[in-house]
């Protein structure tokens, strides 16, 4: 009998414990927190419904594999990534995500048309000629993309990109500066928006970031 009286002791304060953590870890905070820059293509709140982490539930039974593939769907062009989804304990889940927003359109090897990248080379879009949004991206000449950006050439037209920023301009208004950057011989040439032309040495590669700084403090400098 005693044995019989403590499993029902048991039983119920198990009860209660499971109704006390469901209770106590329910979710009731959710945010979005861009990393990097602040958005430029897409609200938060419009990520935030992607997402559709359902309040009230349980943190416990989060599924943050499942945040992901909503995001991945609702952006297939990997315009949005997740980066990490965090549970804080008791009650709130914070989403952090990458807004990878186009720069740059560089032609196609195939001459199809242009592949639209971000300056990490994360986005996957395409464009025609015809539809090309020439005034809001920088267009690239003298380089082509097949299969991956993952050769020395776009490395350092990542490298002009930083080096703009490192100055004190972000990546989301290099568009708005640059009308084109065209890589030729020795020399990279960075046209602006005003029709002015900055040149740097191509050479050797690991000086490009160095040799755009130099050059666009010159620029600024003779306005």
């Amino acid at each position: 009998m005693k044995y019989k009286t403590v499993a029902i002791v048991l039983g119920v304060v198990l009860v209660a414990l499971i109704a006390l953590f469901g209770n106590l870890f329910r979710v009731r905070e959710v945010s979005v927190t861009y990393v990097g820059e602040s958005p430029t293509a897409v609200d938060p709140a419009e990520v935030y419904s992607v997402c559709a982490i359902e309040t009230n539930g349980s943190i416990l039974n989060l599924n943050e594999n499942e945040i992901r593939e909503r995001v991945a769907a609702a952006y297939p062009d990997r315009l949005i990534t997740v980066k990490d989804v965090v549970r804080e304990f008791p009650d709130t889940v914070k989403v952090y995500v990458e807004e990878h927003a186009p720069i740059c359109a560089v032609p196609l090897r195939d001459g199809t048309g242009y592949a639209i990248a971000d300056r990490d080379f994360a986005l996957d879009r395409k464009s025609s000629e015809a539809d090309l949004d020439k005034d809001n991206l920088i267009m690239i000449r003298g380089l082509t993309v097949g299969n991956s950006y993952d050769t020395a050439d776009f490395a350092c037209l990542r490298s002009i990109f930083v080096a703009l920023e490192e100055e004190g301009m972000p990546a989301a208004a290099q568009p708005a500066f640059l009308a084109s950057v065209t890589f030729g011989g020795d020399k990279i040439e960075l046209y602006t928006r005003t029709g002015a032309t900055i040149s740097v040495d191509r050479s050797p590669q690991e000086s490009v970031p160095e040799n755009v700084s130099r050059a666009y403090r010159e620029y600024i400098a003779n306005l």
